[in-house]
């Protein structure tokens, strides 16, 4: 699969269904003009997704290998290697995604590793 000239790497999902389950799924994808069940699947689970974090139930995290800037306990600035997961990470403009929360509470802490 490709995106504005890029490769994208993908996932492939097998999911069981009745028969009306089946046919409910292929009207909708048809409807809405997606060539297939798993194409208009795959908008429908993001849309599911983005409902539920706007009306503030949990979501999942999708943990990858990263790097993230923390402020520790000193107060100096590491940049951190280990497993990050949205929202704990920066957005491309460097903005944090989260509010800071009052009293220097933390969001989460940062365990094993070495800071550098």
């Amino acid at each position: 699969m490709e995106r504005l000239g890029k490769a994208v790497k993908t996932a492939t999902f097998t999911v069981h269904a009745t028969t009306d389950q089946s046919a409910r799924w292929k009207r909708a994808a048809e409807a809405e003009g997606y060539a297939s069940v798993g194409g208009w699947a795959s908008r429908a689970l993001d849309a599911y997704l983005r409902q539920r974090l706007a009306a503030g139930a949990p979501v999942p995290l999708a943990w990858c290998r990263g790097t993230v800037r923390a402020v520790l306990g000193d107060g100096k600035a590491y940049s951190l290697r280990g497993w990050i997961a949205p929202p704990f990470d920066r957005d491309r403009g460097g903005a944090s995604r989260l509010p800071p929360l009052p009293h220097h509470r933390a969001y989460g802490s940062v365990h094993g590793g070495s800071a550098g």
